[in-house]
């Protein structure tokens, strides 16, 4: 889909966060920018994962304000709309489909082994302490082995040291006494081989359909049990459906659209990472427990042992969702119709976790907690819809009157301590003697009117109109509702009389202006919160305290905080050509924030950190193309499709908060990163330009330009005023964007012999860069990945030496960008013959199976462009789809 972008999920549950979907770009600065999620109709309140995709009869995606016009106190970022799978007239219909599979890393960076981590320590400790501790040719910390006689005696005198070389070289490199012992002993331990594994997946679906001319009905159940690529990170969902729709007489019918759902999220994963785990590491210790500090003795200077948890805590976290929709639908005099749709969300979640005692991190008698919360939401919708067609003219009349309600309860109770023992865990709270309770209950109302006409004249020319007013409670009580007109205009241009272009089916201009508001704020913004505290009390003249509970304010009140409200105008065109071979759109959109939702931040001598305010202005543009194409077209032999969409969007921002210097230019926000007349994902920081060599940085110094704190190895700063400083002031330049801002999107459907399907998918996002700094320094007790590091004998332009020091002790970055195009997924499939199935009772069958995420190009060096920061899965799947 054009101008939509779905972030990349790595989870088991391929958790997809709706806030990070965008939908032509981002809007707002602090407000959500996700889109709203529709379901049959209803605003969707529960989680993306309780929707089976075998239930999803279509999606569509509404951009423009005006198609958005009828969600409107939520759609400035569009809206997803989702229909489920209703039940036809006609004998049952059985489907049974599986789907099995297995997840596995695309790419594990190889960390250090053993001979590559000694090698790091001795460049760490050479570029850390220096060179100085040589003589005649022989360094404090080289390699014993390759020393003898008297260069062996003189290595030795560095530190007055007698014994063991072998020792006495690990210690110098601060190596901890169980490497050494390792060392000598030879073993070696993988940790990315004990983090990282074969996940597997299973999925399996059932639905049954029917009816009669009356009655329809559509059944679904499912369970999905699913491993990822990391140990213990898992999923597992059942979910289950219920479409039914009757009609009672020729007036009046009634339904409902009912889905239940329970996810079990109560896996414990283990860290990932290893690359800071040293290979001469135990496990665990003499008496076979596991270590906390692998590779130290006693300390905690080592690295954290990333699989400690998952072996000495439990976890249950479940949650139960129940999603109901009651409609009836009266079908009036004049060609009125009047439908009630009720809507119930009821969500239970209980998330207990226990840190056993006997775990070595664990030095408060253990720890536990137990968190319950709960919501329920309704939705009360009254709709009178009016359609008629008198000669040429078509009209649509819709009225909506819309009420809701949100509310949720939240209770939390830890405990540590526990005495005599904690072998109950959470199960037994009560034991422990350090009892934590909190609670949180929030509540917040909606209301919405809207009036809609949609005019169609000789099925060429489109009009459609709308005005909705919204009401939200986390509003300003002086402004609490807002009014968001819309309008559109349509030509079908190939339907005129002049039209005389035979090679074109279909053109059809569109323009559409509208205003949509965004209310994704906090539900008590508007209000003044109050924190709780802690206050100790004496006695009186006894000296004893008792401790007394007190309130402090943290946000002030503001009763004029109103919505934020998106202004876009969208112009497009439709076509089909070529006997419809070829049909696509292309559309061209501006839009303008206002109001801008925001937290300004207040003197800390007000006693109050922020206020929500609406200031500021943000701008956005855009646009998108979708071609659509039948590129071969043989009967029942070959027929090969293209789908190709590209968009591109960029936004601005125009206004802040107003505060303007002498000159009367407005003030940045530098502090979050915010300038005006620049993108909110604006990169405004030093620029890197290779790595200083040796050589130039003597030079550079011999001029006079101290560049102080910097070695070679290190990144080189550009000096923009080539003053051999660097100063934020002078130095800093606007170096890109954050996020990428052109996307493409290709797929490649071949239907071969009507029996064999294949297909290909290509996805790309260009315009996005990230530091790729934190490589840059390593540390005295850790391991690293295995990068060919800057050293005198093996100089780089690309990465940098060693390093102990503070990353903030000179300014250094290294901006590369995230360009990439991925090869997104591989689907073979076979729809078995009906004359092989027949005698199975089967309607059809049909086998596949695909790859996802088998390929990707991109100048990012590391991990993937998507996850800068970890490893990402590639995912191998097996399907049956029977049909009875």
């Amino acid at each position: 889909m054009a101008g939509m972008n779905i972030p990349f999920s790595t989870s088991a549950k391929g958790d997809i966060n709706t806030n990070n979907i965008l939908i032509r770009g981002t809007n707002s600065i602090k407000a959500s920018n996700g889109p709203l999620i529709v379901l049959d109709g209803i605003i969707w309140e529960g989680d993306l994962a309780d929707i089976s995709s075998s239930d999803i009869a279509r999606i569509d995606v509404m951009k423009d304000a005006s198609s958005a016009a009828v969600y409107g106190s939520r759609a400035s970022n569009g809206v997803i709309q989702i229909t489920t799978k209703k039940g036809s007239s006609g004998a049952p219909t059985v489907t049974l489909s599986t789907n099995f599979g297995f997840t596995k890393a695309y790419e594990i960076r190889k960390a250090l082994d053993g001979p590559g981590y000694v090698n790091m320590r001795v460049n760490l400790m050479k570029a850390v302490r220096g060179n100085n501790n040589e003589v005649n040719g022989i360094n404090y910390y080289d390699d014993p082995s390759s020393l003898s006689g008297s260069a062996l005696d003189e290595w030795m005198a560095f530190s007055k040291a007698s014994g063991d070389p072998v020792s006495e070289w690990l210690t110098r490199l601060n190596f901890y006494p169980i490497e050494i012992e390792n060392y000598k002993a030879g073993r070696t331990i993988d940790w990315a081989d004990l983090i990282f594994q074969t996940g597997f997946k299973q999925d399996y679906n059932m639905n049954i359909s029917g009816g009669s001319d009356r009655t329809k009905y559509y059944f679904s159940i499912g369970y999905s049990n699913v491993e990822g690529f990391v140990v213990g990170d898992e999923y597992e969902a059942i979910r289950s459906r219920l479409n039914l729709e009757t009609k009672i007489n020729k007036y009046i019918s009634i339904g409902t659209n009912a889905q239940f759902a329970v996810r079990n999220q109560g896996s414990i994963a283990v860290g990932t990472h290893y690359n800071q785990m040293s290979p001469y590491s135990s496990l665990y210790d003499e008496n076979g427990v596991m270590k906390q500090y692998p590779f130290d003795n006693g300390g905690q200077d080592g690295g954290s042992n990333p699989l400690l948890t998952r072996e000495f805590s439990d976890d249950l976290n479940k949650t139960y969702d129940l999603n109901t929709k009651v409609w009836g639908m009266l079908s009036l005099p004049f060609d009125i119709t009047y439908t009630l749709n009720i809507v119930n969300n009821f969500t239970t979640n209980k998330h207990y976790r226990h840190d056993s005692a006997n775990s070595p991190a664990n030095n408060s008698g253990g720890y536990a907690y137990r968190n319950n919360s709960s919501s329920h939401a309704w939705t009360i919708e009254n709709l009178i819809k009016w359609s008629k067609i008198f000669g040429d003219h078509s009209f649509d009349i819709t009225l909506i009157q819309n009420a809701e309600k949100y509310q949720s309860w939240y209770d939390s109770m830890s405990n540590s301590g526990f005495d005599p023992t904690d072998v109950l865990g959470f199960h037994a709270m009560g034991f422990g003697v350090n009892p934590v309770i909190s609670s949180n209950d929030e509540v917040d109302t909606r209301d919405a009117l809207l009036a809609r006409l949609n005019y169609i004249y000789k099925d060429r020319y489109y009009l459609t109109a709308a005005v909705r007013r919204d009401g939200y409670s986390a509003f300003g009580q002086d402004n609490p509702h807002a009014t968001f007109p819309t309008m559109a205009l349509g030509w079908r241009i190939s339907d005129g009389p002049f039209f005389k272009a035979k090679w074109v089916d279909n053109l059809k201009l569109r323009l559409s202006w509208g205003d949509n508001g965004n209310s994704a704020i906090g539900r008590y913004d508007a209000m003044a919160t109050m924190g709780n505290i802690k206050i100790l009390q004496a006695y009186g003249s006894s000296g004893a305290y008792y401790t007394k509970s007190g309130l402090t304010i943290n946000r002030l009140a503001n009763s004029d905080l109103q919505w934020e409200k998106t202004t876009a105008t969208n112009f497009g065109v439709d076509f089909n050509l070529f006997g419809n071979r070829l049909n696509g759109t292309v559309e061209y959109y501006l839009s303008k924030t206002t109001n801008l939702l925001l937290d300004r931040q207040l003197p800390s001598i007000v006693g109050v950190k922020s206020v929500a305010l609406n200031i500021g202005q943000v701008n956005n543009r855009g646009w998108k193309i979708t071609l659509n194409s039948l590129n071969i077209d043989i009967k029942d032999k070959l027929q090969w499709y293209t789908n190709l969409s590209l968009s591109g969007y960029r936004n601005r921002i125009v206004h802040l908060y107003g505060d303007y210097d002498e000159n009367g230019v407005e003030q940045d926000d530098t502090q979050n990163g915010w300038y005006i007349g620049h993108a909110i994902d604006a990169i405004y920081d030093y620029k890197s330009d290779g790595i200083w060599q040796k050589e130039e940085l003597e030079a550079a110094r011999a001029e006079g330009k101290a560049y102080a704190g910097y070695y070679p190895g290190d990144y080189k700063m550009v000096d923009v005023n080539n003053d051999g400083e660097y100063r934020p002031e002078d130095d800093r330049q606007f170096l890109g964007h954050k996020n990428p801002h052109f996307f493409v999107n290709m797929t490649n459907d071949f239907t071969i012999f009507n029996d064999f399907s294949f297909s290909f998918t290509l996805y790309g996002a260009f315009g996005g860069m990230k530091n790729y700094n934190y490589e840059h320094f390593g540390a005295l007790t850790l391991n690293d990945f295995d990068i060919p590091y800057w050293t005198e004998e093996n100089r780089s332009n690309k990465y940098p030496r060693m390093s102990e020091r503070d990353i903030d002790a000179v300014p250094t970055t290294n901006y590369i960008k995230t360009d990439f195009i991925r090869l997104s997924n591989i689907t073979l499939g076979y729809n078995v013959p009906s004359k092989l199935i027949g005698r199975l009772g089967l309607k059809s069958a049909k086998v596949y199976c695909n790859v996802e995420n088998v390929a990707v190009w991109s100048p990012w060096p590391v991990w993937d462009p998507e996850n800068t920061g970890g490893a990402v899965p590639r995912k191998f799947n097996f399907g049956v789809n029977m049909k009875f």
